[in-house]
């Protein structure tokens, strides 16, 4: 078959699944504008009966070539992929989402020092902000202490920490220290440019991979670890 299915991520249409009929072909004016992780400018007939629009004209805007180049930033962009497929309705305009993802984008590719564990490990908690999925790490999730007790802990359940006093009544819960609290709050309102500033060891980085992984498996109802090359 010449024809290709793309899924696209779109400004005013959000995700959105496209058919390119012959773009497979050598000579196809299509290809270059489907090419995997482009930014591009597509025109598509949409009709409201299907799920499938067809791509009449599809042409490259940026490239984004480096990403294509390079193993680590190729792998965290299909995670990022796979957060978006995953988590993201079908169809629904979230210009928040489309910025996040363009900048994500543009960070990976003008990269130079790239920590792809990081990368999404940030991306995907400035995700879930944008979903509804925000943790709570100012304060207990149950008792709504500001000032709790030494001993903090994480629940994907809950949706944030939660004291010592209370963590008796969660199955499954995870232990996390106030600096690297302090640490992932600040990435909400921090650009890309600025995560390798943040420290993180690699303890740090596994645990709170582990903390986005359950807090999108709780809030999604979704049975399977995401980003499994980097998360699980």
């Amino acid at each position: 078959d010449s024809s290709k299915i793309v899924m696209f991520y779109s400004r005013d249409y959000g995700r959105i699944s496209l058919i390119a009929r012959g773009a497979r072909r050598t000579k196809s004016k299509l290809s270059s504008g489907l090419d995997l992780f482009n930014y591009s400018e597509v025109v598509f007939y949409k009709r409201e009966e299907r799920e499938l629009y067809t791509v009449s004209e599809a042409e490259t805007i940026e490239s984004n070539q480096s990403i294509k180049n390079d193993l680590d930033k190729f792998n965290a962009l299909c995670c990022l992929s796979e957060l978006i497929n995953t988590l993201t309705p079908r169809e629904q305009e979230n210009e928040y989402i489309f910025s996040l993802l363009y900048h994500a984008f543009e960070y990976v590719e003008e990269s130079q020092v790239f920590d792809p564990l990081l990368f999404t490990i940030v991306f995907g908690f400035k995700l879930a902000v944008l979903l509804g999925y925000k943790p709570e790490f100012n304060h207990c999730v149950v008792c709504k202490n500001k000032q709790p007790r030494p001993g903090l802990y994480f629940s994907a359940e809950k949706g944030g920490i939660v004291c010592s006093d209370c963590i008796h009544e969660f199955k499954e819960k995870v232990s996390i220290e106030g600096e690297l609290l302090q640490k992932i709050s600040r990435v909400f309102s921090m650009p890309f440019d600025g995560i390798n500033d943040l420290g993180l060891s690699k303890v740090g980085k596994k645990k709170l991979a582990f903390l986005i992984n359950r807090l999108f498996i709780e809030n999604a109802e979704i049975e399977r670890n995401l980003c499994a090359r980097y998360w699980a």
